[in-house]
């Protein structure tokens, strides 16, 4: 039995760890500080929004070969 992550689970992982980055370096922090650049904070939740919309489009892809 192989219980190493498959190569789709660990792209995932990834993609959700770069959205979080995204979102939190893009949205929240401009967010909270004095300073607020509009097209940032929109195209940081955008970004975010991808990578989690392209994690979670892996993980079904890949539990739908199973």
């Amino acid at each position: 039995m192989n219980s190493s992550p498959s190569k789709a689970t660990i792209l995932s992982e990834i993609s959700r760890d770069i959205a979080q980055v995204f979102f939190a370096s893009m949205f929240v922090g401009p967010i909270t500080s004095d300073a607020v650049s509009w097209p940032i904070v929109f195209s940081g939740l955008a970004l975010s929004f991808s990578c989690w919309l392209l994690s979670l489009s892996v993980v079904v892809k890949e539990k739908s070969y199973e």
